[in-house]
């Protein structure tokens, strides 16, 4: 029989659980949605869904997606440039 720690941490894991499935069906519902309103039912494809809906869970829209990739791209140009890599200068 379980400790009542044990009993409470495992509620507290039944609880995250159940959580995480509920925001994960709250972004299958959003990328179907959006899907289906932009490209129709008939051309959306199961896999576009589940790849829309992955993305979802990192970044709510293109324009975070964008901001992101500025970001990161310009964070290692800035370590490159620091050591000279990719200067055009170099011998």
């Amino acid at each position: 029989m379980p400790t009542p720690a044990r009993h409470v941490a495992a509620l507290d894991d039944s609880s995250w659980r159940q959580e995480q499935a509920a925001q994960s069906r709250q972004r299958i519902i959003q990328a179907g949605r959006d899907l289906f309103v932009n490209m129709g039912y008939g051309r959306t494809t199961i896999a576009e869904i589940a790849s829309a809906a992955t993305i979802y869970a990192a970044f709510r829209n293109k324009h975070t997606v964008l901001h992101q990739v500025w970001y990161v791209g310009s964070a290692a140009t800035r370590r490159t440039s620091d050591f000279g890599i990719g200067s055009k200068s170099a011998p």
